[in-house]
């Protein structure tokens, strides 16, 4: 099954972790909506994953969602954004490390 088809579970959850994998989804506003329907009130979802700095290239653009993208997907589906994290720990990082965040966390509530 993919998990672009969570809506066909007949399943609630309180918690949806995802870590490095929600970017591979094509219309992110459309999974959010899906997710959105099978938490419970109260569910919670934590995504991880690279922020669209790092991903910005044009090898990797198809595997990308800006934050607008990200956070607005979440916010149009329902959800309330309680927290955002952008890493900024730049010690032994590669040059852009240093200088931009290089993931991206969102948590957010039904």
């Amino acid at each position: 099954m993919s998990m672009t088809e969570i809506a066909d579970l007949c399943e609630k959850f309180d918690l949806i972790y995802s870590s490095l994998t929600f970017h591979y989804v094509r219309v992110f506003d459309t999974f959010a909506k899906n997710m959105y329907s099978v938490f419970n009130a109260g569910g919670q979802l934590l995504i991880l994953q690279e922020h669209p700095i790092i991903t910005s290239t044009v090898d990797s653009a198809q595997f990308r969602h800006i934050l607008d993208e990200q956070i607005g997907g979440q916010l149009k589906a329902g959800f309330t954004l309680k927290a955002l994290y952008e890493d900024r720990d730049g010690e032994g990082r590669n040059i852009i490390g240093k200088y931009y965040p290089q993931y991206v966390a969102t948590f957010a509530v039904k």
